[in-house]
């Protein structure tokens, strides 16, 4: 065994070590960590360059169930992974020892890369280690640097093959580690008709005594669990408004309407037809010609352009400031059929009225189907696209408005002048979209591009006073004009 091979064993035990896992469950099939470990680095070094081959390796993350997800971000010739927690317990050390492995496979092929990674805690080795590990400084969030060119790799015949067995296993997710989260997705996918405890103890190959002590250790029980997973799925099927309560009562197990009348009234004080009208129907009084909150636009994450690998989502929320204090969640639907909520924060104002919010990078791949729920002043504010869920199953999905801007960026143009990168998108196409400085100078038009149910307008301008803001200009050749203004302010870039 040579001092590489040493090393990747070392690296291996630490990492499962850590996680408790050797073991994995994809899909029908069980693995072992080591062996999709190797099927990950094989994909990797057949890559065509280190960018890809660290993609590559970014699958690793949802295979073994980390917990983790990346964002990545490009500057130039050089970008960085900062790691997002999907929940507040996710552990940060098994991240550290994938992490560590990541960087001494690449490293023999690609040896001139670059690597920093800045770690929000010290981590420590229980046994001596005879190889360099990629050392770490402080910063609030792990991130890894990697500051070089991508390097070419002779790209394998192979490479197609292996990367997409990795995407299909990736797609299939491991298992849930803790036992409550597996028994909730079985009884999930079994629905209308859940297993009884029996059929869940011979699933998890255990006596129904034994399962039930597990249950009480962990302060539940069987019934609970049921009850948890039709409430959770009548939430979801009451945004849909086709579904009337016989059906989703149905669909959820009940033996007939008024049980499940009865259970939901038990859960929510209410009837199912209330919670449906106060909750997922739009609402709003004459005087209120605003919605309390409605989407903004939304863009699907695809930087790296490549067939298997798609970066997620980031969804953009327009809602009135009703209150000092707020809450503003995305629930999404994800590949596990599963509705899970992801919080946005306050970006900026867009009026005296409206409040612009954002989600970070979601993990999620398309299509995505959302809703997002407003909690202000113990009511609940629900956009739904009128019952039916948002979906966004392209580049971009935009919301009421006509055109909005997403991104303004200096950059250095030519002659080391400033100059600002502009994209915007619109609903509809326009003969001409300028861009006009607030100073008067000469407008500067901007490539268009189609994408489904969206333009997508960019290019990189001339802006010497990267001070002053800047507005835009939509126009047609039959007379139709829009101004995208912000409300008379106009638009500052950023510095990055």
């Amino acid at each position: 065994m040579d001092e590489f091979e040493k090393a990747w064993q070392s690296l291996l035990q630490q990492l499962t070590n850590t996680t408790g896992q050797e073991v994995l469950k994809l899909g029908d099939s069980m693995w072992r960590c080591e062996d999709l470990l190797r099927l990950v680095e094989n994909t990797a070094a057949s890559a065509q360059n280190s960018n890809i081959a660290l993609q590559k390796w970014c699958e690793s993350l949802r295979l073994l169930n980390l917990g983790w997800y990346p964002v990545w971000q490009e500057s130039g010739l050089s970008f960085c992974i900062t790691f997002k927690a999907l929940s507040p317990c996710a552990n940060l050390t098994p991240l550290w020892w994938l992490l560590q492995l990541w960087y001494l496979s690449l490293s023999r092929i690609y040896p001139s890369l670059e690597w920093r990674l800045a770690w929000p805690q010290s981590q420590k080795t229980t046994t001596p280690l005879h190889f360099r590990l990629l050392p770490s400084h402080y910063a609030p969030h792990p991130t890894l640097h990697v500051g070089a060119q991508q390097q070419q790799n002779p790209q394998s015949h192979l490479n197609d093959i292996l990367s997409k067995l990795l995407h299909h296993l990736s797609l299939q997710g491991s298992q849930p580690q803790g036992l409550l989260e597996q028994v909730k997705q079985q009884l999930t996918q079994a629905l209308p008709t859940p297993p009884q405890l029996s059929e869940l103890a011979a699933l998890h190959h255990t006596p129904p005594r034994t399962l039930q002590r597990k249950f009480r250790t962990l302060g539940t029980s069987y019934n609970q669990l049921l009850e948890e997973v039709r409430r959770n799925n009548a939430i979801s099927l009451l945004s849909v408004k086709r579904f009337t309560t016989q059906q989703i009562g149905q669909q959820l197990g009940y033996r007939d309407t008024p049980s499940f009348q009865r259970a939901f009234r038990k859960w929510f004080a209410m009837s199912p037809g209330k919670y449906r009208q106060q909750y997922y129907e739009h609402t709003s009084s004459q005087n209120d010609e605003l919605p309390a909150v409605s989407l903004y636009y939304a863009i699907r994450q695809e930087r790296h352009k490549e067939q298997y690998h798609c970066n997620g989502a980031r969804i953009w929320i327009a809602l009135r400031n009703l209150s000092f204090v707020k809450s503003v969640t995305v629930v999404g639907e994800d590949k596990d059929g599963l509705w899970r909520p992801y919080s946005a924060t306050f970006e900026r104002a867009l009026s005296k009225e409206l409040e612009l919010w954002s989600t970070s990078n979601l993990p999620v791949h398309a299509p995505f189907r959302f809703h997002i729920k407003y909690q202000v002043g113990g009511k609940t504010h629900i956009a739904n696209d009128r019952g039916h869920d948002y979906c966004l199953n392209g580049p971009v999905l935009l919301g009421s408005q006509p055109a909005v801007c997403h991104q303004l960026i200096t950059v250095m143009g030519d002659k080391g002048k400033n100059a600002v990168l502009v994209r915007l998108f619109s609903r509809d196409y326009w003969s001409q979209v300028n861009v006009v400085c607030h100073d008067n100078s000469p407008p500067q038009p901007l490539r268009g591009r189609q994408h489904p149910g969206a333009w997508e307008w960019q290019g990189i301008i001339d802006h010497p006073d990267t001070g002053l803001p800047l507005i835009f200009h939509f126009s047609q050749v039959g007379g139709a004009k829009l101004t995208l203004d912000n409300n008379g302010v106009g638009y500052s870039p950023q510095c990055l």
